[in-house]
């Protein structure tokens, strides 16, 4: 079998759509486009000369010595041809035609082709607030090129696998529209390409009994702000209760114990509350909103939920720590810091949300104890109507 291989110019990679032979050469080849979407196909057209019909034409990517067959078909009665590739790497593509019966094979000059990769993502998990969402997805084909992922003004590198799948965990720590941009750098032969995912992180009901990572998202949040709570455990006990009443007490809302998207928001937007005096080493009572502050060098450290007199008789001042009584008293009172004759901050099974006390300033048994350390002889207590 006779074989005559015929070359044309070569053309540079990835260059315009174009006739790869020149005038009077055995077989010409033209191509729809030349970036090309992974696994789609490209029109591969032209025409033998002299004109010979039903000549077998295929379409093969040159890897060095090596062709690779993505398309055949035959010639028209004049000669010319339309045949469909498809499309999965970058690099040279020739047209090659069977003009004889003897087997003569013409050859076109190379046309240089890129691919266009293809990427997806999707969003799986929990869109509440404390969750997790997994955004996962798939390059093709995974060598491509580097992935990278934005959000906001963060960016990262993806780990991509060897079948092109990715999966990347995201904390949902924030409410709001979570968007998360996908961007690829090429690698030669690839076209750039990227994607951008949403998905808005919303924000939970919460109450007591409630558990997950909600509850230990809005517990964190709490304690940073300098709420005091006994515990970061992701269950809604009593303690995060009292915790979320001394919050709702600070921005004098419903003492109802229980979060709401409103609350939320509110607790994103705020930092610890201020002292009353910003100054020095002291505790404050407001029996108003029935809080306590720590404060240390003129900063609230701790915030307490409190219950104090009943009838209003807790005693608005300056107060100094003269007695302190550890454990259990007979009247149940618990780490007892008198600061006025009979009065004094102590732990008590019973804190309700509203003033209940005898006159004391009642606190949740679960502080009595640290508080109780942490505070000596002679300590300044101010109590605010």
């Amino acid at each position: 079998m006779r074989r005559a291989v015929v070359f044309g110019v070569f053309l540079l990679a990835f260059a315009s759509p174009a006739v790869a032979a020149a005038a009077g050469e055995p077989i010409s080849v033209a191509v729809s486009r030349t970036t090309i979407p992974f696994e789609k196909t490209v029109h591969f057209t032209g025409a033998v000369s002299p004109a010979v019909g039903a000549a077998p034409v295929r379409a093969y990517l040159i890897e060095g010595d090596n062709a690779y067959l993505v398309g055949k078909g035959a010639t028209r009665a004049d000669g010319t041809y339309d045949i469909v590739g498809t499309i999965r790497k970058p690099g040279n593509y020739v047209t090659r035609a069977e003009v004889d019966a003897a087997g003569t094979i013409v050859e076109s000059s190379p046309v240089g082709l890129a691919v266009l990769p293809s990427l997806t993502a999707h969003f799986d998990g929990t869109a509440t607030l404390g969750g997790s969402l997994v955004l996962a997805g798939r390059l093709q084909p995974a060598r491509a090129g580097t992935l990278r992922r934005t959000i906001g003004a963060g960016t990262s590198w993806v780990r991509v696998g060897p079948a092109g799948r990715f999966r990347i965990v995201l904390p949902a720590t924030k409410p709001g529209l979570l968007t998360v941009k996908l961007t690829l750098a090429p690698a030669a032969g690839y076209a750039a390409k990227s994607t951008t995912r949403r998905r808005r992180i919303v924000l939970p009901y919460l109450a007591r009994g409630s558990s997950g990572r909600s509850v230990r998202l809005l517990e964190r949040m709490l304690r940073d702000r300098h709420y005091a709570i006994p515990r970061v455990d992701s269950l809604y006990g009593y303690d995060t209760v009292e915790a979320v009443w001394a919050f709702q007490k600070v921005y004098r809302l419903r003492r109802t114990g229980r979060v709401t998207p409103a609350l939320w928001r509110l607790l994103g937007r705020v930092g610890a509350p201020a002292a009353r005096v910003r100054r020095g080493n002291h505790i404050e009572v407001d029996k108003t909103r029935q809080i306590l502050f720590e404060v240390r060098d003129g900063r609230v450290v701790n915030v307490l939920h409190v219950s104090t007199g009943a009838t209003g008789n807790t005693p608005v001042g300056a107060w100094h720590v003269y007695s302190k009584v550890r454990g259990y008293n007979a009247l149940a009172m618990y780490y007892s810091l008198f600061f006025r004759g009979a009065f004094a901050i102590h732990g008590y099974h019973s804190v309700p949300p509203f003033p209940a006390s005898h006159g004391c300033v009642r606190i949740p048994i679960w502080a009595a104890y640290a508080l109780f350390n942490r505070w000596t002889y002679g300590a300044t207590v101010r109590v605010f109507p």
